[in-house]
Parts: structure tokens; sequence; C-alpha cells
């Protein structure tokens, strides 16, 4: 999870999932991702604050955000070193600031 450049009264968590039959959430079925990160404006819906597009997800603070490892440790990363396998996904992407990316199916790695 990571604070986004919106308002919003919900918590967001990417990557969004496709399926979220409760067979996909306990891990018996498949799942496709995608939105591993936020390349969006007021456009593209009316939560988003900037009228520009602009990176949401991780862009808070100094252009980044901490990142929890489920063994338990955080990093730091600017917006722009993530990469999809940094979520889990495949194929292991660099982030680019568009909307084809944001938009993309990913597979889980695991």
């Amino acid at each position: 999870m990571q604070e986004a450049w919106s308002l919003s009264h919900n918590l967001w968590n990417q990557p969004e999932p496709n399926n979220r039959s409760d067979a996909a959430n306990e891990g018996i079925g498949s799942n496709i991702y995608s939105e591993w990160h936020m390349w969006a404006s007021k456009g593209t819906h009316e939560s988003f604050i900037s009228t520009n597009m602009r990176e949401n997800l991780s862009n808070a603070h100094e252009e980044g955000g901490n990142l929890v490892f489920v063994d338990g440790h955080a990093e730091y990363r600017k917006y722009r070193k993530l990469q999809s396998g940094d979520f889990g996904l495949t194929p292991d992407e660099l982030y680019q600031p568009n909307r084809a990316q944001t938009g993309k199916s990913y597979l889980p790695a695991f």
C-alpha cells in the first residue's frame, strides 16, 4: 500500500486484481493484475487532484514512498525507480509514465 496523490474516502491497494472472487482471494483461482502505478489526472477520474497527467501513487513525499516487504523490512524508493516486479508481477518492467503501462495486464510471479 502506498499514499496516493488523490482525494479519496477509501484505501487503494496496488496492484489491482481483475478477479475478486472468494476463490481468487484465497489463492485457488487465477488472477491478472493491472495498475501497479497510477498515471492519471482529474480527466481520468474525479478523485484525482491534478488536471495534468502525473503519477499519483507513491509520489507524496519528495517523489517517493515506503515499500513494505513481506519479510518485514521497508525501503524508501522514488516512484520513477519502481518496477512491476517490486509488486510480484511479470513481466518485470521499469516504471514508464503513461496510461498504457498503468492499464496493462500482468501475471503474478508466484
